[in-house]
């Protein structure tokens, strides 16, 4: 039967005010657990300030208990959490009507640069109706936090990198999967990105000749290619952004040091990419205090950010020896168990070729890559901005996003995406610069400037693919729309199928998400595990003794490694003896079905 848009639009929305509500939250619970010498004065610094320590209290909080505990303290650690804010109710909602005054009063000011910004925000709309179905989010950021739950407990899953990453931003993703579903985590995420627009507006925003560049730099941030398309997906990129938007916040208005590090402790509890901006606003930080203050204010800062980022490092540390794993051992030059060299200089040389400036693609045919990771020409332009605004004073400590990560892209050529504080110091600039050079021409030149990204953003966005359109018009139903966009689906329903209990191991499968038991599955950039063990020992009986040491009662193998053909699993053979291994394996394995491609085995019982 095909999907209703009316029924499509209500479970979106149902979602929306799941997500909204724990936003507002979040915000209560930081409000209430910031002492009163870090509550800065103003609301506009103090409410993005509560939110970004209300994320990352709630975060931290849910790792520990379920790593010590078990995943079932989720619900009773959050409700302890509001329950604890709610004495902080009255003046947190004061704030909150002060910031949307201040908001609305920008709107009112300057309708034409409202009226731009209001396009990138509807052009979420169409990728948050449909479900859950975005690579990242099905393979790590909402994937593991049900694996954790199906568990019973949070862990370090070992068979991917991004297991031993901080998992901030996970643990609210757990809390929305348990309280309302996955496709919450969506929401969650848009929320933050349109919780960093708000507060690239009140950063940029300085008085009356500053209203409109208050709202174009949302604008230009909003439209850039790499910022836009995985803001409606259950990524995370826009949750760190987001902290480390805080941060500049508070340094620029001069907050204290202890504020700022709490924004960059939940910065580094989300995602460890954010260090070139978290150490340039760090250094900042320090740098425009009096010479005499300085050792107490880093010790203010580096506090809370030690204390964030502690029970991720202490994982780390006890398994892999290095507290950053996976990045520790990158910047050594030691090899990354199931990482190939090959992998590796992807992800720190994925631009190496791309030619010009900095390596970046400003569109998409400057460079052949997806939408996500195309920066956009305005963005040269912010380039060009600095040396107009650079002179003002009050403008350089946002230099802080800007310099330490030009210095990163100099060194390195990793995806774009992950530079995305880069993106939005430049915005701000460009926003400035065209309010100083355009003046009351501002807007009409801001969306000049941005026409070339919006080429881009806006196809992404409306013009989905078949699939998504069908699906959006009704005329394809919500399962088949999945079964067209997740190949490998129907392998996971027939898994879901048999008989409860056990293990799923599959190979270089897209969606674990949909996995009703607990699984192995190596990510994009890991080997798998199975070809591991084959090449440390070529024998069928110890690939069968590790798969029944981990109860893997199924195994699933996709068209990738030789799945619905006659050559299933030989891809992971590298050599005679271990194909002879792989074959004395299927041997032993019952067929119990081939779905879209993708075999199904059973495994035999000891």
């Amino acid at each position: 039967m095909s999907a209703e848009f009316p029924g499509i639009a209500a479970t979106a929305a149902a979602h929306a005010s799941a997500a909204a509500a724990l936003l507002l939250l979040f915000s209560l619970i930081g409000y209430a657990a910031l002492p009163a010498r870090l509550r800065p004065a103003s609301a506009r610094l103090t409410l993005p300030l509560s939110l970004s320590a209300g994320a990352l209290l709630t975060g931290w909080l849910t790792f520990v208990s379920g790593s010590v505990l078990g995943t079932w303290t989720v619900l009773p650690v959050f409700a302890l959490l509001v329950l604890f804010s709610l004495r902080s109710l009255r003046p947190w909602a004061a704030d909150l009507c002060r910031v949307a005054r201040l908001l609305a009063a920008l709107v009112k000011a300057s309708p034409f640069s409202a009226l731009l910004l209001s396009v990138p925000v509807l052009l979420l709309a169409p990728a948050l109706l449909l479900p859950l179905v975005d690579s990242d989010g099905l393979r790590y950021h909402v994937a593991l936090p049900k694996l954790f739950l199906l568990t019973g407990h949070v862990f370090r899953y070992e068979w991917d990198i991004a297991g031993s990453y901080p998992q901030g931003a996970e643990m609210m993703y757990m809390l929305a999967l348990r309280l309302s579903g996955g496709e919450t985590a969506k929401f969650l995420h848009a929320g933050f990105f349109l919780s960093s627009l708000g507060v690239l507006a009140l950063l940029t925003h300085s008085g009356r000749s500053s209203r409109s560049a208050a709202l174009l730099a949302p604008f230009l941030f909003a439209v850039t290619p790499l910022a836009i398309s995985p803001a409606p997906a259950a990524f995370i990129d826009h949750i760190a952004l987001f902290h480390v938007a805080v941060a500049t916040l508070l340094l620029v208005r001069r907050s204290p040091a202890a504020a700022i590090g709490i924004a960059l402790g939940a910065a580094f509890a989300t995602k460890v990419s954010v260090a070139p901006a978290a150490f340039g606003i760090a250094v900042a930080a320090l740098f425009i205090r009096p010479r005499k203050e300085r050792g107490r204010a880093a010790v203010a800062l580096a506090f809370p950010v030690v204390l964030a980022f502690f029970p991720f490092a202490i994982r780390s540390l006890v398994a892999t020896g290095d507290p950053v794993y996976p990045v520790g051992h990158g910047l050594l030059g030691l090899p990354i168990p199931g990482i190939s060299d090959a992998s590796r200089d992807l992800v720190t040389n994925y631009h190496a070729n791309t030619p010009g400036l900095l390596g970046f693609a400003w569109d998409l045919d400057w460079a052949p890559v997806e939408p996500d990771d195309v920066v956009g020409w305005h963005h040269l332009f912010g380039l060009f901005a600095l040396a107009l605004v650079i002179r003002r004073r009050e403008l350089r400590p946002v230099l802080a996003l800007v310099f330490p990560t030009i210095a990163v892209a100099l060194l390195y050529h990793p995806y774009s995406r992950l530079m995305m504080p880069l993106f939005f110091g430049l915005a701000f600039f460009e926003a400035r610069a065209l309010a100083l050079v355009a003046r009351r021409w501002a807007a009409p030149a801001a969306l000049a400037l941005a026409i070339p990204a919006l080429m881009v953003s806006v196809p992404r966005s409306l013009f989905l693919g078949l699939p998504p359109l069908d699906y959006l018009r009704g005329r394809l139903s919500r399962d088949a729309f999945m079964s067209k966009w997740i190949p490998a689906l129907g392998a996971a329903r027939l898994v879901n199928a048999r008989s409860p209990g056990g293990t799923v191991m599959a190979l270089d499968f897209p969606a674990p998400f949909y996995f009703d038991r607990p699984w192995i599955v190596e990510g994009l950039l890991a080997e798998p595990p199975l070809k591991q063990w084959l090449e440390k020992d070529p024998r069928e009986s110890v690939l069968l003794q590790r798969m029944r040491e981990l109860d893997v009662r199924y195994l699933v193998v996709t068209p990738g490694y030789g799945g619905g053909t006659p050559a299933s699993l030989l891809p992971l053979a590298g050599s005679r003896a271990q194909a002879k291994a792989i074959l004395a394996l299927r041997a032993r394995l019952r067929l119990v079905g081939t779905v879209g491609g993708v075999d199904v085995f059973e495994v035999p019982a000891p």
